[in-house]
């Protein structure tokens, strides 16, 4: 018996499934499930938990979870490129003749970099990107404040740093004054507690010392700078072994006897 093939209607696709459905913006519509695909692609490049999103972009861990389930209702094509910049991704937007389908004018990509010189600044960028992951996934800093101090306050002071290992001071500033630069990390969500300066030896070469207070991502919120004379004083108040003997005050009484010489609210 022979067989008999039944016609199927076939309508051939504008390359934009919305606007086949009859979306009322199918061109937003294609572009925001582009930009889905793309955090998912992002998350799963990075080995990233929903909890480590959410702490990384700054979103509660249901919303990551429906975004990755194509929930989109109240994230705009805006709000979803900063998502994306958040998680290393660049978008390109592309102006162009209008088409049925729209599909062309985003092209998404993880960002990239051109050659660069490898400078002591170029690598502690780097490395503050590894620590906001690094804290992300685990909730803790990464070993690199000492560092991280450094590299900030002679950024933002305009110091030079001094060679590895020179005694007494690790930079100077325009006036050739010696710094010592300490370093602490107060996670944002914690009061200013019992928290120490490090050491400060009162009989090594030095001008003043300089304090700089970092998020737990190594976000500088405040530095602070306070005089050799007023520093020596303090420790030599009697009361205290940890300053008497150690060279060591508390970040709450080097803010006290010390100036705020820079702040992130004056450049916000």
């Amino acid at each position: 018996m022979e067989k008999r093939t039944k016609n199927v209607d076939v309508t051939e696709s504008s390359g934009n499934i919305f606007a086949d459905l009859g979306f009322d913006n199918p061109e937003e519509e294609l572009a925001r499930a582009k930009l889905a695909l793309a955090i998912q692609q992002a998350i799963k490049r990075r080995r990233l938990t929903q909890a480590a999103v959410a702490k990384l972009v700054g979103l509660d861990q249901p919303k990551v979870s429906a975004i990755l389930n194509g929930h989109l209702n109240g994230y705009s094509s805006d709000r979803m490129i900063r998502l994306l910049a958040k998680l290393g991704y660049d978008v390109d937007i592309a102006i162009v003749e209008k088409t049925p389908s729209g599909s062309d004018l985003l092209d998404i990509k993880p960002r990239t970099r051109p050659p660069e010189k490898r400078t002591v600044e170029r690598i502690l960028e780097k490395a503050r990107d590894v620590a906001r992951d690094y804290y992300a996934v685990t909730g803790k800093p990464l070993g690199l404040t000492g560092e991280m101090g450094e590299y900030i306050a002679a950024k933002r002071l305009g110091l030079t740093l001094a060679p590895a290992r020179t005694a007494g001071y690790d930079a100077k500033d325009r006036q050739g004054r010696r710094i010592q630069i300490k370093s602490r990390v107060l996670p944002s969500f914690k009061k200013l507690g019992g928290q120490r300066v490090g050491s400060i030896k009162l009989n090594q070469p030095w001008d003043d010392v300089v304090l700089v207070l970092m998020s737990e991502t190594f976000e500088p919120h405040g530095i602070y700078k306070a005089r050799r004379s007023d520093i020596q004083a303090a420790l030599s108040k009697p009361g205290s072994k940890a300053r008497n003997k150690r060279g060591m005050l508390g970040v709450n009484k080097f803010i006290q006897i010390g100036k705020k010489i820079w702040s992130s609210k004056a450049v916000a």
